[in-house]
């Protein structure tokens, strides 16, 4: 699961919280997540280091500057990836009748 954060937003913070209240509703929840902080570029140095202090697994883009996209393409990849392999795995364990 992914989520992605407006850091220029005042509430960015709320909006987290906000998220991960509705996911602790939910029957059932990814494993792992990924969060995705946007606009970089528009932040001042305090945000910066207590974000990246904060959450330090996150990926941190800009997407008008093109910044962090291609991290955010591989995070993304690796984060579906690995349930999918899994999956696979548990399915060859398992052993297939023969007929």
């Amino acid at each position: 699961m992914g989520q992605g954060v407006d850091l220029s937003h005042p509430a960015w913070e709320s909006h987290i919280a906000s998220v991960l209240e509705i996911l602790e509703k939910m029957p059932e929840i990814p494993e792992k997540s990924l969060i995705a902080f946007n606009k970089v570029d528009k932040i001042d140095s305090e945000t910066w280091a207590r974000v990246q202090q904060d959450y330090p697994e996150a990926v941190f883009i800009s997407a008008t500057q093109g910044l962090g996209l291609e991290t955010l393409k591989m995070r993304s990849l690796q984060l579906i990836d690995e349930p999918v392999k899994a999956m696979l795995e548990a399915q060859n364990a398992v052993p297939q009748n023969s007929y």
